[in-house]
């Protein structure tokens, strides 16, 4: 089974193949719809408030390399033989890191959104037990490493 940081890093390099293109100002978006194969922003769908766009005729591709990426993830986690609570800590603590979880110590929302964990997941004793097992390695971490 691929660890978390393994699986991110397929994810990222599948999500870098993707044909999107990236805007944050007029000149940008003129050369984002070039790149893209596109004459009018009719023609396309913004990624969310990323500045992120793709053509419409791509939405199949897009949506459903997100949504298998979110499954996979989710596969991961609730396995056959239950939840694999070694594989969520690890989630948590790269999303705790990645999010700089420590800097007001309230990026629980941050982390959980970019774990694709619900409130009402996180009720479940195996899944407290993760977050505090991931929290406690982050702060050793961040007081180790001089993090802040």
């Amino acid at each position: 089974m691929e660890t978390y940081r393994e699986m991110k890093a397929r994810q990222q390099q599948e999500v870098n193949a993707l044909p999107l293109g990236f805007a944050f100002n007029e000149q940008q978006f003129q050369e984002m719809m070039r790149k893209l194969g596109v004459s009018s922003p009719d023609e396309l769908y913004r990624l969310g408030s990323t500045g992120g766009f793709y053509r419409r005729s791509d939405t199949a591709l897009i949506v459903g390399t997100f949504q298998r990426h979110m499954q996979e993830r989710q596969e991961a986690v609730h396995t056959p033989a239950g939840i694999n609570i070694s594989w969520l800590e690890e989630m948590i603590y790269e999303e705790m890191c990645n999010h700089e979880y420590g800097i007001n110590c309230d990026g629980r929302h941050d982390v959980l959104n970019a774990c694709d964990i619900t409130e009402k997941e996180m009720g479940h004793p195996d899944f407290q037990t993760a977050w505090a097992n991931a929290r406690k390695r982050y702060f050793r971490n961040a007081e180790e490493k001089h993090w802040f």
